[in-house]
């Protein structure tokens, strides 16, 4: 299918042209020109190398998902350097499954096993990101209004999020341990279902997709594992916020805005970037981090886009720049990621 065609792409392009207009609607850019002359740029270096010491633990977890045989770490590295390089410039989150065929291309793994991993992985990430939405919205000392609407969803959301937790961790203990259990029950659940839909399969597609998720779930019968692997996640995540909360410090705003507030950031960007949108997330990030410190800490509009505008740049392009050294240093050629990514689109829609 040509991309111009892919409808998921033009929808994307819509809702970022959607978020940038709300974005953009309130903003004075005299004063985002003036705040980004005041900002510290000497605290851009810690947080970039932070940013790159969180996707090295991402990759020592990803070699965890994967099992025996054990992968080399700076291979993985240097994948997930690629991956996200190709999030940040092709349409469609292509990164997540050009990470997948590469890694095929250069071991003796199926693609389907390593996809399966990269679906835990997203799980293991959904499910931390919950976690710190919960803690965040449950202590997070937020300005309340008159009628106290304002706490009642910060209580109300923060059970809700513990609530998903415990039952997606519930899921993924079932089809860890139970993985017979598991299939027979999602056999059953599948049965009302049509055969197929669109001329695809539809309830064969879901019990195979659930065979390749158990089998990435089979490194964490061993509890050691599994504990390993979750203490990464929570890693992960703490890193990924003290790197936006240094970019707050670098902005002047941590009288307003706490560490709390950074995780709260990274919360909302992550939301935000599972959105369909334009290559980069551009405009569901910015107006993800804006609306956070505009909302929840009474940032003026025009410093708060300058922020996210900032904080943008500098996750992207080091992003791009590193997957570029990396495509080099693995000696994977530029083309040879871009028809990555057509065997992704058509392993999407087989």
């Amino acid at each position: 299918m040509s991309i111009l065609k892919d409808v998921k792409i033009w929808i994307g392009l819509l809702i970022s042209g959607i978020s940038l207009y709300f974005f953009t609607r309130d903003v004075v850019w005299s004063e985002v020109w003036q705040t980004v002359l005041t900002v510290s740029w000497i605290l851009f270096i810690p947080s970039i190398l932070i940013n790159f010491v969180n996707i090295y633990l991402r990759a020592i977890r990803w070699r965890s998902f994967l099992g025996e045989p054990a992968e080399p770490v700076n291979r993985l590295f240097g994948l997930l350097m690629v991956c996200f390089m190709g999030n940040s410039i092709l349409p469609a989150r292509a990164g997540e499954l050009i990470r997948g065929i590469l890694l095929a291309h250069k071991s003796t793994r199926r693609f389907t096993e390593i996809l399966a991993t990269v679906v835990v992985e997203r799980v293991f990430d959904f499910a931390g990101i919950l976690i710190c939405l919960a803690v965040v919205l449950a202590i997070a000392p937020f300005p309340v209004d008159e009628e106290g609407q304002l706490a009642f969803i910060i209580q109300t959301g923060g059970k809700a999020s513990l609530i998903f937790v415990s039952a997606v961790a519930v899921v993924l203990l079932i089809m860890t341990y139970l993985p017979e259990r598991s299939y027979r029950m999602v056999s059953i659940l599948v049965r009302p279902l049509p055969n197929k839909i669109w001329g695809h399969p539809f309830q064969q597609k879901i019990l195979d997709m659930t065979v390749s998720f158990e089998r990435g779930l089979s490194t964490f019968r061993r509890p050691s594992s599994l504990l390993w692997t979750t203490f990464l996640t929570f890693v992960v995540w703490l890193l990924l916020a003290w790197s936006e909360y240094v970019m707050v410090q670098a902005f002047g705003l941590s009288d307003t805005v706490p560490f709390l507030g950074g995780i709260l950031i990274m919360v909302a960007i992550c939301f935000a970037a599972a959105v369909p949108s334009a290559p980069g997330y551009v405009g569901l990030y910015q107006l993800a981090a804006k609306a956070v410190l505009v909302e929840f800490y009474g940032v003026k509009p025009g410093v708060a886009a300058a922020f996210a505008i900032v904080l943008w740049l500098s996750q992207i392009v080091p992003i791009i720049i590193a997957g570029l050294i990396s495509l080099n240093w693995m000696n994977i050629a530029f083309g040879e990621m871009i028809h990555a990514q057509k065997e992704a689109s058509v392993s999407e829609t087989s």
